[in-house]
């Protein structure tokens, strides 16, 4: 297992060399996923936790909307960006420095294929919620890389989301889902692809798995008693 001291080490390494300004999503067009994340944030049910803020561009957008979130990140360097536009924590995602049921809901953009243990990351997620707290998140599928993910960023690796519905079963419920298809040579297609309904994307979740990224609404439930 990787030490959470290298961890740390490589993502400070990150923030302070290889990220730059091509990687700010604000100027995407408005069918981005992460800016449909953001729409669909719910703003009066409690606090918001930006998990994986980086250096808060999420942070930035609600700022501007009035809208409040804290902003999480294992990187120092990443949060002294942050902060201008925000409260913020450093932290460990599968260790959050929060006590549980501290939010309404968790907004995760593009955040989970960095993380190590992913699983621990999800089960931090439902232990910070409220009841019936929703986690909001969008992550780039093997598809978009060809399995690689991003070798830029340190641990980048990008699952399935058979993966994910597995590491979220008994936790969270599958309250939405839209996947983005990039078909090439086809004219015309990728848009209507794009414009399925989500009752379609959930019944067939085959169809996500090829997607080259994915928009998830998570809803919290009470897990099963431990025999």
């Amino acid at each position: 297992m990787i030490s959470k001291e290298k961890i740390v080490k490589d993502y400070e390494y990150f923030w302070e060399n290889v990220w730059d300004s091509s990687d700010d999503w604000r100027d995407a067009g408005e069918g981005a996923l992460r800016k449909r994340a953001l729409e669909l944030l719910p703003t009066d049910s409690g606090r918001i936790l930006d998990l994986g803020c980086g250096n808060g561009i999420a942070m930035s957008v609600l700022d501007k909307r009035s809208i409040e979130a804290v902003g999480c990140d294992i990187s120092l360097r990443a949060l002294k960006d942050a902060r201008r536009h925000g409260e913020v924590a450093r932290g460990d995602g599968t260790r959050l420095p929060f006590r549980s049921e501290s939010f309404g809901s968790v907004l995760m953009l593009d955040a989970l294929e960095h993380v190590v243990e992913k699983s621990l990351l999800v089960r931090e997620c439902w232990r910070v919620l409220r009841e019936s707290g929703r986690v909001i998140l969008t992550t780039p599928l093997p598809e978009a890389t060809g399995g690689l993910g991003d070798r830029r960023q340190p641990y980048d690796r990008p699952v399935t989301y058979s993966e994910i519905a597995s590491m979220t079963r008994g936790l969270f419920r599958l309250r939405s889902a839209k996947g983005v298809f990039q078909v090439r040579h086809v004219r015309g297609l990728t848009r209507i692809l794009r414009s399925i309904p989500t009752q379609f994307f959930v019944k067939f979740p085959v169809l996500l798995d090829k997607s080259s990224e994915i928009l998830l609404v998570l809803e919290k439930t009470t897990p099963p008693r431990q025999a």
